[in-house]
């Protein structure tokens, strides 16, 4: 896994880059099979990312969590902080290739892309 930084040009605020992630791009799952889609992010900008202010939100792609979005942050996260958190899934039922798009939220909007791609066979 390679890490990335993600940004958003209007608000340097709210930055984020992506220092892990479990689920490697396309990992082969079974039909059905539960797993949990795992990140570390680092607070690359200069706000203070409150538990109780930022969601992780599912924007869009095939509904395999088995959460209901939005998902509350599980902790402050100061500018050069890191949080790790897990997202609780299941792979679809029929062979082939699957994407979920989620995101960080809150007062300024969405920030931080995720996303999880997986193939089912």
């Amino acid at each position: 896994y390679t890490p990335y930084v993600t940004n958003t040009p209007e608000d340097e605020n709210f930055r984020c880059s992506i220092i892990a992630q479990t689920i490697d791009y396309e990992e082969v799952m079974f039909p059905g099979e539960e797993f949990e889609a795992g990140f570390t992010i680092e607070n690359r900008g200069k706000a203070y990312w409150s538990d109780a202010g930022i969601d992780i939100v599912y924007v869009s792609g095939e509904k395999m969590h088995r959460v209901e979005s939005p998902v509350d942050l599980s902790q402050d996260v100061p500018p050069t902080g890191n949080v790790s958190f897990s997202i609780s899934m299941r792979a679809p039922s029929s062979p082939g290739y699957y994407s979920a798009y989620w995101t960080l939220q809150g007062d300024p909007g969405t920030f931080c892309p995720l996303s999880v791609r997986i193939k089912v066979e």
